[in-house]
């Protein structure tokens, strides 16, 4: 699992730059966005899966 954050890069970006990569098979895993946090959770558990927190 593995939490990431880019200075100047807004979590809603790098969470939809996962999400067009997930859905063209470069990765499968579980997404996560906590806007809030500001924070973007990446895990690797073999299948597709959505978070979303507050």
């Amino acid at each position: 699992m593995l939490d990431i954050t880019f200075d100047g890069i807004s979590p809603q970006r790098v969470y939809d730059r996962l999400l067009e990569w997930r859905k063209a098979s470069q990765f499968t895993g579980g997404l996560g966005i906590y806007p809030s946090s500001g924070f973007v959770h990446i895990d690797t558990r073999g299948r597709n899966a959505i978070r979303r927190g507050f």
